[in-house]
């Protein structure tokens, strides 16, 4: 039996080695790749289970990232499934359960297309972002960093601790936290109950602050309205709800209620004290039992239940009461009873008109059936009180004077004057 030589011995050792350093340098290859390759990505290597290098049938170079892979550029951390970057086109394509965060803001997607120098990129499908109070979805997203903006676009939806936002189109502008929305907008306020359409809007969620164009609807309820049966509704060309503040409407502004109806120019409503500032047009109040017009109208409420208004600049208003009903006196127009003054006041007591005060040249006419006959009345001050829409009481006072003609009396009356030259026009702009 020969035994082996030193020289022999020697050889089989080396050979025994050289098997365990192989399969290590196998097992660790990806990573040496990756070591002698990220001076040839824009972008840091974090993680990844595996890196290659290839180039495509035209010579085009591509690098890719498989497993677990998270990369960062700049200020911007990227994880994925999978990364393919393409230097000579300057992007790379990330998909599979893609994050992307930085700067409080935060993406998801399951493609994103990421193109460097152009700091640009594009998501796709299953597309959620937030940033700081807001968050939002949609079919695709767009970033450009010179801008600071984000575009979602399809079923685009946004939203913060109570208010929601859908569009067809989205825009977030990250420096000035603005968010504006295009295309069948859709607005809604958890906490109230309110809701709003539009064409387009102006959200920013820090201080509430909303705008709404394109004859934007908005509809509320009363506090005390939980069931949310008795909507009060508002249009006009723009609409702007300063948050809890006040909010402002102008253009062909149209409030209604039920069987109440406003129209004017402008609108401003207070909502600490209440009140409802109407201006221009002149304004116009409408209810199948009283109508109302002067320069300027203040309509005051109280939980937003109607408790006063008024009317100040040549206030005429027309009531109508009794047996005759509204709608027949109105049709007919044969028993309208009419006040004027340099100012009036309406006030209200559940809803229905209680009294009203006129001031400054003031006169009445009022008639209540065919059997009552006719009332006139002129002085500095004239109140009338109404009971379940009966007239009650009739104060004139500062010089009063007035007429009274029984039913029976033929002729014509020229001693009081012809009440048709006041009439409301019904408003061209119809609700949506």
């Amino acid at each position: 039996m020969c035994s082996a030589t030193g020289s022999e011995r020697r050889s089989a050792s080396l050979t025994a080695c050289r098997l365990p350093v192989l399969l290590f340098l196998l097992a660790v290859s990806p990573l040496a790749a990756q070591q002698d390759s990220t001076d040839s990505v824009p972008f840091k290597i974090r993680r990844a289970d595996q890196f290659l290098q290839r180039r495509d049938s035209t010579g085009a170079r591509t690098y890719l990232l498989h497993g677990d892979v998270l990369i960062t550029h700049e200020a911007t951390t990227i994880t994925c499934d999978r990364l393919i970057y393409y230097p000579d086109a300057g992007y790379f394509q990330c998909t599979g359960s893609v994050g992307v965060s930085g700067d409080e803001r935060v993406l998801a997607c399951d493609t994103l297309y990421y193109h460097l120098e152009r700091g640009y990129y594009r998501a796709l499908g299953g597309l959620q972002w937030s940033s700081r109070d807001i968050r939002g979805s949609g079919l695709q997203g767009e970033y450009w960093r010179d801008r600071d903006l984000f575009r979602v676009t399809g079923d685009a939806f946004a939203a913060d601790s109570t208010r929601e936002l859908r569009s067809e189109q989205m825009e977030y502008d990250y420096g000035s936290e603005v968010l504006r929305a295009e295309g069948d907008v859709r607005f809604t306020n958890d906490e109230s109950g309110s809701s709003a359409a539009a064409t387009s809007a102006i959200y920013r969620s820090g201080d509430q602050l909303l705008v709404l164009r394109g004859r934007p609807v908005l509809t509320y309820y009363a506090d005390d309205d939980s069931l949310r049966e008795d909507a009060y509704n508002l249009t006009g060309d723009v609409v702007t709800s300063y948050g809890s503040d006040s909010l402002v409407s102008s253009g062909r502004v149209r409030l209604w209620q039920d069987s109440l109806t406003v129209t004017a120019d402008s609108l401003f409503h207070d909502r600490t004290s209440d009140i409802s500032y109407f201006r221009g047009g002149p304004p116009v109040l409408e209810h199948p039992d009283y109508s109302l017009s002067a320069a300027e109208l203040d309509v005051i409420s109280k939980d937003r239940e109607l408790e006063r208004i008024e009317a100040t600049g040549d206030g005429r208003g027309e009531f109508w009461s009794g047996a005759n009903g509204s709608t027949g006196a109105r049709e007919g127009e044969k028993y309208v009873s009419w006040i004027e003054g340099d100012s009036l006041r309406l006030f209200f007591s559940g809803g229905a008109l209680d009294s009203i005060y006129a001031t400054g040249s003031s006169r009445s006419y009022y008639q209540e059936s065919a059997e009552s006959g006719v009332n006139y009345v002129q002085g500095g001050m004239i109140l009338l009180v109404f009971e379940n829409t009966l007239l009650q009481v009739v104060e004139v006072g500062g010089g009063g004077r007035g007429v009274y003609l029984p039913p029976d009396t033929g002729g014509v009356i020229t001693a009081i004057p012809d009440s048709a030259g006041f009439s409301v026009q019904p408003d061209s702009v119809s609700p949506r």
